[in-house]
């Protein structure tokens, strides 16, 4: 399974709401694993410009693209972004696929040939 970052900006109403009622969200993060095959590893509250942040893999980027879209279509965050997180030996990986790969940059002129 891969892993993803979340994080989102809940709206003033959804702050007002949780100072009227305060309620522990990482219940509702880990009761939803079952729904989308995943697990949750933590759950954090900032300060910045996101509010909240979680740490979850899921079995594929269409499980973690649901996730998105029904916690957006809940209301309560302005803002929700998942980013997919590579571990360090993918990235070697991509890094050593890279350097083969035949990308010119815009406006470089290819090597003359003799």
């Amino acid at each position: 399974m891969a892993f993803y970052l979340i994080r989102s900006k809940a709206t003033p109403q959804t702050w007002a709401d949780l100072i009227e009622n305060p309620e522990d969200r990482r219940q509702p993060s880990v009761e939803a694993e079952s729904l989308y095959g995943g697990k949750v590893h933590g759950y954090w509250y900032a300060f910045g410009e996101y509010d909240v942040y979680g740490l979850f893999e899921a079995p594929d980027t269409t499980s973690a693209a649901m996730l998105k879209a029904a916690i957006s279509a809940g209301g309560a965050y302005s803002k929700v972004e998942i980013v997919p997180l590579l571990s360090v030996e993918e990235m070697l990986t991509a890094l050593r696929r890279a350097k083969s790969f035949p990308y010119r940059r815009p406006g470089a002129h290819p090597a003359a040939s003799s």
